[in-house]
């Protein structure tokens, strides 16, 4: 039985807390796998979800 990663799909923590990572996570240039659209512009090395 696989079970999904809740992680990937569920959106209650990027809501209720600050997620951060490098900005490149969200560079679809860089391979990352964030939507940008979803970020904003935390320091000049870091994202969060908006």
């Amino acid at each position: 039985m696989v079970r999904e990663n809740p992680c990937l799909a569920c959106g209650a923590c990027c809501a209720t807390f600050r997620v951060s990572f490098y900005w490149g996570e969200a560079d679809e240039a860089m391979g990352g796998t964030v939507p940008p659209e979803l970020t904003e512009k935390l320091t000049p090395f870091r994202v969060c979800m908006a």
